[in-house]
């Protein structure tokens, strides 16, 4: 169940199932429409995947994860209908790397994850019975990353209730305002994980919002600052709203 655990764990076992020489697993960036590196295992050096990323549609990673298939080529140094980056193609000759098969990570939900790649030293055809070997162990690597992910959101979810909860029995103990506040900064700052936090409260006859309660802030702040009530802060913004 631990996510980190689980990225080694797959890149190792992915050379025991293909005989392969190394295995990187990648990251799909969505964003940046990139596949990094996250991963490494076998014959595949520091200095290979420190940095490395591909751009989505090329590399053997980056296009399994364009087409959602296992994308495969006998000689990445000669395969010119592949697009590879220069610079990563050459630091794939200087590792010795030539075929590569690659197979994209993807989730029940459809959300791709990334792609799972094994290399070999040698120029190699690839089977069907390999190609269908391999799909099979991205399809349970998917798994078992999706499960991971599953378990970390119900553990956050666990802390938050358990938080909440904890949250409510203050405020049926507070014997004041003062304390009704104060139990609101500090757990919004630990629920959420803030670094400031500060609770404004409307005063009517100013026209205006006080600072009232919060953490994180210097001296001077707390109880001094005030905001109108109005778009030119979050917190008049969202008063108004």
């Amino acid at each position: 169940l631990d996510p980190t655990q689980i990225v080694q764990t797959i890149a190792a076992k992915a050379l025991e199932v293909s005989g392969a020489t190394g295995a990187i697993l990648f990251r799909l960036d969505a964003e940046a429409q990139v596949v990094r590196a996250i991963s490494r295992a076998g014959n595949i050096t520091g200095e290979l995947v420190r940095g490395l990323e591909l751009p989505v549609g090329q590399g053997a990673s980056g296009m399994s994860v364009a087409q959602g298939r296992v994308v495969w080529t006998r000689n990445l140094q000669e395969d010119i209908t592949l697009p590879f980056p220069d610079e990563v193609r050459n630091r794939m000759r200087g590792e010795g790397l030539k075929a590569v098969a690659a197979v994209p990570l993807t989730m029940r939900t459809g959300e791709t994850f990334g792609a799972l790649s094994v290399f070999y030293g040698d120029v190699r055809d690839f089977t069907d019975a390999d190609l269908e070997l391999l799909g099979a162990f991205g399809a349970q690597a998917s798994v078992a990353l999706e499960n991971a992910r599953s378990f970390d959101q119900l553990a956050l979810k666990a802390g938050h209730d358990a938080g909440l909860q904890e949250f409510a029995q203050r405020l049926l103990e507070a014997t004041g305002e003062e304390a009704i506040r104060a139990a609101c900064v500090r757990f919004t700052m630990t629920l959420l994980g803030a670094d400031y936090v500060a609770l404004f409260i409307a005063d009517p006859k100013a026209g205006e919002l006080r600072l009232e309660s919060g953490l994180g802030w210097r001296d001077g702040v707390v109880g001094v600052v005030t905001v109108t009530p109005s778009t030119e802060s979050f917190a008049g913004y969202a008063f108004l709203h």
